[in-house]
């Protein structure tokens, strides 16, 4: 492989020599011309001299042709001079060869003549004359191995051969010994001249194509050349630079370059740079680097960059700057869109979070608070809903809606931003007091009063809102938002739509919540302190035990015991339903596989497990591990889990049909029912909320026809129905008129564990269970 390399670079030299050998036999005529005028005007010298001299006619002859000799090599050389680049022969190198051969011939003979006339002293300086004359002409002519052998064979021999003649063996010798050397010299000499020849081709060469690509390099890029000199003006003009200040390069050489960027207008910031330009270019101390311009040419804004190193004499000193100029306009103009971006959300075209954290940033310097604040955090109520059922392009009409209501109650130096989702944050910068923020609360909670009309629906938005202040509840930027944060938790807590301000107590509530929830984490994955009490369910018409409900316990080793409305919400928050609702189901499923055939289980499924988790495959690996038949479990759900996806639930439920799981709809009525969802979905049974059997009275009839309405309902689609919460006689008695089917509460029976259930399940009716027909109760339905 190396062997082919070399051959290869080899052929490509010898290639490169041939198609450059014409012009190597050019330059080195014009070095030999370059020669000519004082080799003639030596030559003219030495003629006037022989021709002072005392000669015969012979010898005048000779001379004379010396002179034509010179008279031609003369007019050579001035054609060459008046057109350099007129085609040469090939054959003038042979040609001059010739005619100085001759030249010699005649001189040689022209000094063995001369050497006759004279005395033995007189011929030894002739010898050495005529041996300085022949080795300047061999140097001088030693360019081109025709024109130097020509010259030293002619002359050199002939006075060899002249002297060897005559008698002179040994000057003779020595002189055909001379003329040996010189033309070594001379071939040496050709051999060094064709070498410097080729290394000025290399060289102009390399300059030709380094000129080439820098002028493609500056046509085709957005980067070009510029070079001062050492007062600053412009010595190299680029086309890129010509062309952006709209002017031709050649009106530009000369300019000041500095000068000519302040010409025009510029944008903010400019002057300063350029200023800092002039500055760099007077001090070469360092070179420039990445140096930003921004500049505006023909009404365009253009950004330059500017590289540049200082050229300094031997002596340091300053003889201009030589650098390369970079348009960077695409770059910066996507920058600003980026910074835009960062600074503005997209969706609704208020600040975002990113601008709003910095703007709440500027109140602290450090740690210290320089202009008191306010921050109220507004999370829409319900949005969710919005998203899942009509889609997330309807939720972001919506959210555009919203932004745009609530910036037009507001004015500056109040910011309003989208943090994201549909949580947005109000700074607003100065004192508030309490009152001054809930009449700002009561501002925007009217903006969303009237109905958004989006994709052809009347939708109805509210927003739960928190507020803080600093200095008062707050010392810092975080704890700003933590504090507002925790108020807007609050507000949601209350019943959304309203306002909440932060309170010490809401720090420590959340500590607290904070300690449950780790606790509780604790517990799930323990099973420690965790269990269930069973609520007893009976038939309204005959009194019989029918079924229970699940009913999951925490018996905190500090705080005693919980019940579910004070740890379930905040596993649902934090995810830990998942296990812990697995664990009641895995319970439940076991504890009621050894109670009797008929009595069924009833067990909550919360909205979370059916969105983050396959619920129908874990209710029947459940059943098959436990053993219960699945026509006796019974699962519970909440009409919210239809408000989010309700495909996924409509799934689930179609899942539990084909097992032949139960499926009851709870807290039916105090949600988003919806006729057209009973309507398809395969529901087992409706449970009325407590909240309408507590309200059952004579003096209430609104609560009995809700009542009525529901068992009606569903009777309709071949439902049962089962009221919770009963406490009185009066309510148990109103239920059985009302023909409602199964009952549980405190008035049947308290939740219980397993051990205080088992008397129970043989019982024949409930202890308090009476069938007479109170007074109230029949008023009560009547109304």
């Amino acid at each position: 492989m190396n062997e082919h390399r070399k051959d290869f670079r080899s052929s490509y030299h010898e290639d490169e020599q041939l198609a450059e050998a014409p012009r190597l036999l050019r330059l080195q005529v014009a070095q030999l011309m370059r020669q000519i005028p004082l080799n003639l005007a030596v030559n003219a010298v030495a003629l006037v001299a022989l021709a002072l001299m005392p000669l015969q006619e012979l010898q005048r002859a000779g001379l004379a042709l010396l002179a034509l000799i010179y008279l031609w090599l003369f007019s050579l050389w001035w054609q060459h001079r008046q057109a350099p680049k007129q085609a040469l022969q090939a054959q003038l190198p042979w040609r001059m060869g010739a005619v100085l051969a001759l030249a010699g011939v005649l001189y040689a003979l022209q000094a063995e003549a001369l050497m006759q006339q004279l005395h033995e002293p007189g011929r030894l300086v002739l010898v050495g004359v005529a041996a300085a004359f022949l080795a300047g002409g061999a140097w001088a002519l030693c360019g081109l191995a025709q024109t130097g052998l020509g010259w030293s064979l002619g002359n050199g021999l002939t006075m060899a051969i002249s002297l060897y003649s005559s008698g002179h063996v040994l000057l003779g010798g020595l002189t055909l010994l001379f003329t040996a050397v010189l033309c070594s010299h001379v071939l040496e000499g050709e051999r060094q001249a064709r070498e410097r020849v080729a290394q000025q081709l290399r060289l102009e060469r390399q300059h030709q194509l380094l000129d080439v690509a820098l002028r493609d390099f500056e046509a085709d890029a957005s980067d070009w050349l510029w070079e001062l000199d050492g007062e600053g003006r412009l010595r190299h003009v680029s086309v890129h630079l010509a062309k952006a200040i709209g002017r031709p390069r050649v009106s530009l050489y000369g300019k000041a370059f500095v000068d000519l960027l302040f010409e025009g207008s510029q944008p903010a910031g400019a002057s300063a740079a350029i200023a800092d330009l002039a500055h760099r270019l007077r001090s070469p101390a360092r070179p420039i680097h990445d140096l930003l311009l921004p500049l505006q040419w023909q009404g365009k804004r253009r950004w330059w960059q500017l590289r540049a190193k200082p050229m300094l004499d031997d002596e340091g000193e300053l003889q201009g700057w030589r650098g390369v100029a970079a348009d960077v306009t695409a770059l910066q103009l996507r920058d600003e869109a980026l910074r835009r971006l960062a600074n503005v959300d997209t969706l609704t075209g208020l600040a975002s979070r990113h601008q709003f954290q910095a703007a709440l940033a500027q109140h602290w310097a450090g740690e210290r608070l320089v202009q008191p604040c306010a921050l109220m955090l507004i999370d829409l109520d319900n949005f969710k809903a919005v998203n899942d059922s009509l889609g997330h392009a309807a939720g972001d009409e919506l959210l555009h809606g919203v932004a745009q209501r609530l910036q037009a109650v507001l004015a500056a130096p109040n910011l309003l931003a989208r943090l994201g989702g549909d949580e947005f944050a109000l700074l607003l910068p100065g004192e508030h007091d309490l009152p001054a923020l809930q009449a700002l609360a009561e501002q925007l909670r009217a903006a969303l009063h009237e109905p958004f009309l989006v994709q052809q629906r009347r939708l109805y938005m509210h927003m739960s809102l928190g507020a803080a202040r600093a200095p008062s509840d707050a010392s810092s930027p975080s704890a700003l938002m933590q504090s507002a944060d925790l108020a807007l938790y609050a507000a949601k807590a209350a019943g959304r739509d309203q306002l909440a301000c932060f309170e010490p107590h809401l720090q420590a509530a959340a500590q607290q919540r904070l300690s449950l929830s780790a606790e509780l984490r604790q517990a799930v994955a323990s099973g420690d302190g965790l269990y269930i009490d069973y609520q007893p369910k009976y038939a309204m018409s005959t009194g019989q035990l029918v079924g229970v409900e699940a009913l999951v316990r925490w018996q905190h080793w500090q705080r005693g015991g919980l019940s579910p409305s004070s740890f379930i919400p905040l596993a649902e928050e934090t995810g830990l339903i998942v296990p812990l609702g697995e664990w009641v189901l895995e319970r439940a499923c076991s504890d009621a596989a050894g109670w009797p055939q008929a009595l069924t289980l009833a067990v909550n499924l919360s909205p979370v497990q059916i969105e983050r988790i396959d619920a129908g495959a874990l209710i029947e690996r459940v059943l098959e591990r436990s053993g219960l038949a699945p026509w006796r479990l019974e699962i519970e759900i909440t009409e919210s889990v239809f408000i989010g996806d309700s495909g996924r639930a409509e799934a689930l439920l179609a899942h539990l049909k084909r097992l032949g799981v139960r499926v009851a709809l709870d807290d039916f009525g105090t949600g988003y029912s919806s006729l057209g969802a009973l309507q398809n979905l395969p529901l087992d049974t409706l449970k009325i909320d407590r909240s309408f059997v507590l309200q059952l009275g004579p003096d209430n009839p609104r609560a009995t026809a809700i009542v009525r309405t529901v068992v009606q309902l569903a009777r309709a689609i071949g439902a049962q129905t089962v009221a919770e919460g009963i406490e009185t006689e009066m309510q148990l008695q109103a239920l059985r008129l009302l023909g409602c089917d199964i009952g549980q509460g405190y008035h049947l029976s308290r939740p219980l564990a397993p051990e205080q259930l088992r008397p129970l399940l043989f019982a024949p009716l409930p202890p308090s269970w009476n069938t007479s027909q109170t007074p109230a109760a029949t008023a009560a339905v009547a109304a």
